[in-house]
C-alpha cells in the first residue's frame, strides 16, 4: 500500500511539473522574464506543497485503516473478558491471551510505523511551506502576498494542533491495547484460586462451628452419644468422598477418548517425516562457498555436537567444498524434539530460524556484519552493532550505486598490493639469507670484539703490522655479513686522497686506507680508548629477540637499508605489521584473516566491499527463504497441531474444570489420602478437611468430659491494610465450646470479608480496572473518545485553512505577473 501511495504522489508531481514547464514563454523581454521566472518558481513551490499535502492525506487514509484493526483487536479481547466471566478454565484463557498478546504487539508496531510516516509527511509539508514562503518573497505582487503569508502563518499553529491531537490519540490507543493484553490468565488464576480457597475454608470452618455448637452444655452421657454421631459423620464424609470419586471416574470415562485423540495429535509433532531443504537454485554460485562454511560450522542446536552438513542425506558439494553440486537436504526429523533433542521446545522451526540468524548475525562472518563493516569503511558511517543491525533498502541502494567505483578502486589497490607483496617476498628471502649468514648466536660479533680487545691488550711493541692485519681481516669478515644485514652505525674515517668521511667497512676495502691508519684508529686514546667496540661493530643485536623495536633503525632513506630494515619496511608497507620481527609478516595472509593493515588491508577492504555489496541481496533472499518459507512451513504445521489439540481440549474444557473442582471437593472432605488430584489442576489443595476436623474433635471429647475443653481446627485469614487477602492458616485450638464458638464466628466473619474483597477484585479485573500500575481501561477508553473529538475539530480547522491557502495560491498563480 505504501508503494502505491508514493507512486500516486510521484505521478502527481510529474504531471504538475510538465504542465508548468509548457506554460513558460522564453521570448519575453528581460524584465518580464525575471518576473515570469519568479512566478514560475512560485507555481513550482505551490505544486510541491500540494504534492506534499496529497501524500500526507493518502497516509492519513492508511492510518484510518489501522483504526479498524484496533477495533478488531479490542473485540477479541472483549470476547476473552466474556469467557473469563463464564468459565474458570485457564487453558482456553491462556490460548486466547497468547493470540491477543501477538495481535496487540502487531497492532502497536503498525501504529508506531504509521506515526513515523505521519511525522515524515508532516516534515515534508513544513519544508514545502518554508519553500513557498521563500519563493513568495521573490515575487512582488502586493495584492496577494500579504494574504498568503497570513494563511501560511495560520497553518503552522493549526497543523501543530492536529499533530498534538494525533499523538495524544495514538498514545492512548497503544496504552489501551497494552492494558487489555496485560490482563493475562496468570493473575486471574491467582484471584480465582484465592476465592475458591477461602470458600472451601469457610465451608469447613462453618462445619466446625456447627459441631462445636452441638457440643455446648452437653452432659457426660450426651458427650458419649455425640461420639457415636461423629463416628457416623466420619462414615458419611467417606461416603461423600466415594461418590465424588465415582463422578470423577465418569468424567474420566467421558474424556478419555478425547485425551487419547489429543495424545495422538500431539504425537504427530514427534513423527520423523520432515526434512530441511535448501535448493541449489536458491543459492547463487557467488555465495555457495560461504554457505557451505556455515553448514559445516553451525551446530544444529546448542550443545548438539553435530553440525548441519552432517545431516545431509546425499552429497551436496564438490571435493574442494567451495561449491554446491545439488540441493542440501537433511535426514528426516520431527517437528518437535528435532534431530534427537529430548525437549519439545527444540522445534524444527526454531532450528531453521537459528541457522538463518547465524547466517545473518554471526559476529565474524554474518552478512549483516560484513555488509555494515564494508559500508562503514566506504562511507564513513559508524554502525554500533553491525552484526544485529538490519540492512535498509537505502543502504543497499547506496552500496549498489558506488559498487562500480569501488571495483575500480579495488583493482588499483590490488595492483599496489601485488607490487608490495612481490617486494616483500624478495626482501624476506634476502633477509633470511643474510640473517642466516650473520648467525643467530653472535659468533661473528663476539669473535670480532675479542680480536679488537686482544690487539689492544698487547704491549705496544707487540702491536705489529701482522697483528693489525689480523684485526683488519676479522673486521672485514664481520662487515661482509653484518653491513648487508642491517647497515649499523659505525665509525667513519677519511681515506687518503678524499675529504669525505666513509664508514670503516667501506674504507677497509681501499688500499689507500693503510694498516697504520687502522692501528692509529684502534689505539687512539689508550688506555681508555676514544672509540668503543660499538663504534667499530655497531650495536650488538639479537635476532632471536623478536620483540625488539627496530623503529630507530628504519631511516627515512631506504637507500640506507640493510636486509633487515628492507624486510621490515616491506612487511609494514604490504601488511602494516610494525617494525619488530614478532610483528613482521612471514607468510601471506589468508582470506579469513582480519586486522592486517598496509596495502593488503586497503585492497581487502575494497575487495570485501565489492563481494558483499554484490551478494547482499542474495544473502537476504536466502535467509528470507529459510525464515518465510522453510521455517514458516514448520511453524504452520506445529500451529495446526496445536490448534487441533486446543480444539479437542476445548471440547472437554468444562468437563475437566468440573473434574478439577470435584478434586478440590474431595480433598476438602478427606484430604490427600488416595487423592485423585490431576497434575494439571490449576487450583490449590485444601490443607484441612472435614475428616481431619471430625477426627481431631473426636479425640478431644474424652478429655472434654473432665476438662470441658474441646480441640478443633480454626482458619485465620491474613490480609493487608486494605483488607486484600494475603494468605490463610489452619491451626488447632483447644478451649471451651463457648470460647471456640466465638473464635470460629470471628474467623468466619474475617474470611467472608476477605472473600467479598477477592470476588470484587476478580469482578473488577474482568471489567478492566487498574492492575499492577496499568491504567484503568475504561478511563483510557474515555480519553480516546475525547482525543478523537479533539482531533476531528483540529482537522476541520486545518482543512478550512488549507482550502483558504489553496484558493489564494490558485488565484495568485493565475495573475499576469503582479506589478509588471
Amino acid at each position: 500500500m505504501r508503494k502505491w501511495t508514493y507512486l500516486v504522489a510521484a505521478l502527481l508531481m510529474s504531471g504538475t511539473a510538465a504542465t508548468f514547464t509548457s506554460c513558460i514563454d522564453t521570448d519575453e523581454p528581460a524584465g518580464i522574464e525575471n518576473l515570469r521566472g519568479a512566478k514560475a518558481e512560485l507555481i513550482l513551490a505551490k505544486m510541491r506543497y500540494q504534492d506534499a499535502l496529497t501524500n500526507y492525506r493518502l497516509q492519513q487514509v492508511e492510518l484510518e485503516k489501522i483504526e479498524v484493526e484496533i477495533k478488531k483487536c479490542s473485540l477479541q479481547i472483549e470476547q476473552l473478558k466474556v469467557e473469563r466471566k463464564t468459565k474458570q478454565n485457564e487453558w482456553e484463557l491462556a490460548d486466547i491471551d497468547r493470540k491477543i498478546q501477538l495481535l496487540a504487539e502487531q497492532t502497536k508496531q503498525e501504529l508506531l510505523e504509521q506515526q513515523y510516516l505521519t511525522a515524515v509527511n508532516q516534515n515534508n509539508l513544513e519544508k514545502a511551506l518554508i519553500d513557498l514562503e521563500k519563493t513568495l518573497a521573490t515575487y512582488r505582487d502586493e495584492q496577494y502576498s500579504q494574504d498568503i503569508q497570513i494563511a501560511i502563518n495560520a497553518l503552522a499553529g493549526l497543523r501543530s494542533n492536529v499533530a498534538t491531537a494525533e499523538d495524544d490519540l495514538r498514545k492512548e490507543e497503544i496504552a489501551l491495547i497494552a492494558a487489555k493484553a496485560s490482563y493475562g490468565s496468570a493473575y486471574r488464576e491467582i484471584l480465582v484460586n484465592d476465592s475458591l480457597k477461602i470458600e472451601k475454608a469457610i465451608d469447613n470452618q462453618e462445619f466446625s462451628l456447627k459441631l462445636i455448637q452441638d457440643l455446648k452444655g452437653l452432659t457426660e452421657q450426651d458427650l458419649a452419644t455425640e461420639l457415636a454421631k461423629i463416628e457416623q459423620q466420619i462414615a458419611d464424609v467417606d461416603n461423600q468422598a466415594k461418590e465424588i470419586l465415582k463422578k470423577i471416574a465418569e468424567i474420566k470415562a467421558e474424556t478419555d477418548p478425547i485425551n487419547a485423540e489429543i495424545d495422538k495429535i500431539e504425537n504427530e509433532a514427534l513423527v520423523p517425516e520432515n526434512s530441511v531443504v535448501i535448493p541449489l537454485d536458491k543459492v547463487p554460485a557467488t555465495i555457495q562457498e560461504e554457505l557451505i562454511d556455515f553448514l559445516k560450522t553451525t551446530e544444529i542446536y546448542t550443545g548438539a555436537g553435530k553440525y548441519w552438513d552432517e545431516l545431509a542425506v546425499a552429497p551436496f558439494m564438490n571435493e574442494e567444498e567451495d561449491a554446491m553440486t545439488a540441493n542440501f537436504e537433511t535426514t528426516k526429523t520431527s517437528l518437535k524434539k528435532s534431530f534427537g533433542n529430548t525437549y519439545s521446545s527444540t522445534t524444527l522451526q526454531g532450528i531453521v530460524e537459528n541457522l538463518a540468524t547465524k547466517i545473518k548475525e554471526n559476529s565474524v562472518s554474518g552478512y549483516q556484519k560484513l555488509f555494515w563493516d564494508a559500508y562503514d569503511n566506504q562511507f564513513g558511517t559508524t554502525t554500533s552493532s553491525p552484526e544485529t543491525t538490519e540492512i535498509s533498502a537505502e543502504a543497499i541502494a547506496m552500496a549498489k550505486q558506488r559498487k562500480s567505483e569501488i571495483e575500480n578502486d579495488a583493482a588499483k589497490a590490488k595492483d599496489v598490493y601485488t607490487a608490495d607483496k612481490s617486494n616483500w617476498e624478495t626482501a624476506r628471502e634476502d633477509y633470511k639469507t643474510k640473517a642466516l649468514a650473520y648467525g643467530f648466536e653472535y659468533n661473528d660479533y663476539d669473535a670480532t670484539q675479542k680480536a679488537i680487545e686482544d690487539f689492544r691488550n698487547l704491549e705496544t711493541a707487540k702491536q705489529t703490522d701482522a697483528e693489525v692485519a689480523k684485526v683488519r681481516k676479522a673486521l672485514n669478515d664481520y662487515y661482509v655479513k653484518r653491513m648487508v644485514l642491517d647497515n649499523p652505525d659505525i665509525i667513519k674515517v677519511t681515506v687518503t686522497g678524499s675529504t669525505d668521511p666513509v664508514k670503516l667497512s667501506d674504507a677497509l676495502g681501499n688500499a689507500a686506507y693503510t694498516d697504520a691508519m687502522l692501528k692509529t684508529l684502534l689505539t687512539a686514546g689508550a688506555p681508555s680508548y676514544t672509540n668503543s667496540i660499538v663504534d667499530f661493530l655497531g650495536m650488538d643485536i639479537d635476532l632471536n629477540d623478536k620483540s625488539f623495536d627496530y623503529t630507530s633503525y628504519i631511516s627515512t632513506d631506504s637507500e640506507e637499508d640493510g636486509a633487515l630494515q628492507a624486510f621490515l619496511r616491506a612487511s609494514n608497507k604490504a601488511f602494516g605489521t610494525g617494525y619488530t620481527l614478532a610483528d613482521a609478516r612471514l607468510t601471506e595472509p589468508t582470506d579469513e584473516e582480519t586486522g592486517i593493515g598496509g596495502s593488503y588491508s586497503t585492497y581487502k577492504d575494497l575487495d570485501d566491499a565489492v563481494e558483499i555489496f554484490s551478494n547482499i541481496e542474495s544473502w537476504i533472499a536466502l535467509t528470507d527463504y529459510l525464515e518465510d518459507e522453510v521455517a514458516k512451513k514448520f511453524e504452520d504445521a506445529i500451529a495446526d497441531i496445536d490448534a487441533r489439540v486446543t480444539e479437542q481440549r476445548m471440547l472437554i474444557a468444562d468437563k475437566n474444570n468440573e473434574k478439577y473442582l470435584l478434586e478440590v471437593d474431595y480433598e476438602a472432605l478427606v484430604g490427600y489420602i488416595n487423592t485423585p488430584w490431576s497434575t494439571e489442576n490449576p487450583y490449590s489443595h485444601p490443607t484441612v478437611n472435614k475428616k481431619d476436623i471430625l477426627e481431631t474433635l473426636q479425640g478431644s471429647i474424652n478429655t472434654a468430659i473432665t476438662t470441658n475443653q474441646f480441640t478443633v481446627y480454626v482458619y485465620k485469614v491474613m490480609v493487608d491494610s486494605d483488607g486484600e487477602f494475603l494468605s490463610g492458616a489452619w491451626n488447632t485450638e483447644t478451649n471451651t465450646a463457648e470460647a471456640l464458638e466465638t473464635s470460629l464466628n470471628d474467623n468466619i466473619l474475617d474470611a467472608k470479608l476477605a472473600l467479598d474483597i477477592a470476588k470484587a477484585d476478580l469482578d473488577e479485573f474482568d471489567n478492566g480496572w487498574a492492575y499492577n500500575g496499568i491504567p484503568n481501561i475504561k478511563q483510557i477508553e474515555a480519553n480516546i473518545e475525547r482525543y478523537k473529538a479533539n482531533l476531528e475539530d483540529a482537522k476541520k480547522n486545518l482543512e478550512l485553512a488549507e482550502a483558504k491557502l489553496n484558493n489564494l495560491l490558485e488565484a495568485y498563480a493565475g495573475t499576469e505577473g503582479g506589478n509588471e
